[in-house]
């Protein structure tokens, strides 16, 4: 089914289109969640987008370019999460937890390549890492699939270059 008639059938409270959006676009929004969020509050995008998307009226929907809409949705929601967070969090200070030597390693591995990166290359190497093929990254970036695999690898270049790997 189409996008467009699942976002509508979304506003209509329809199930089995509940049910289908849910199938093919719960990976992607977590995915697009995470690149932000960087945790698992990527989860409550999730909730949080699908629940908003019911209660639209069938006029806020787009008439063309459904993905990009949806992902222009998705990151909005997402940064009203964080930016909700900074404010709850501010005086906080984040405690490392007793992990393996191995794991705290490999987060600052991915931490430090990850401030080597500009935004566009981290998610375009988020969705990599989550099993998206550079068609799909195309369409939810909005820039063309030979400039998603362009960009993939000078991310790809950039680490290897400036992390020694």
């Amino acid at each position: 089914m189409k996008l467009e008639k699942l976002l509508e059938g979304l506003t209509k409270k329809d199930e089995k289109s509940f049910d289908e959006f849910y199938k093919h676009y719960a990976k992607l929004i977590f995915t697009i969640a995470f690149s932000i969020l960087k945790d698992d509050e990527a989860n409550d995008v999730v909730q949080n987008v699908c629940l908003k998307l019911t209660s639209l009226s069938v006029d806020s929907l787009p008439t063309k370019n459904a993905k990009s809409w949806l992902y222009t949705f998705i990151r909005n929601e997402s940064y009203q999460l964080y930016n909700k967070r900074k404010k709850n969090t501010l005086n906080e200070y984040i405690e490392i937890e007793d992990n393996t030597m191995k794991q705290i390693n490999e987060e600052l591995f991915i931490e430090q390549c990850f401030q080597i990166l500009n935004e566009q290359e981290k998610e375009i190497i988020i969705f990599k890492l989550n099993g998206f093929k550079f068609r799909e990254i195309s369409q939810y970036v909005n820039k063309p699939t030979n400039t998603c695999i362009w960009l993939y690898h000078e991310a790809i270049k950039k680490i290897r270059r400036d992390i020694n790997v």
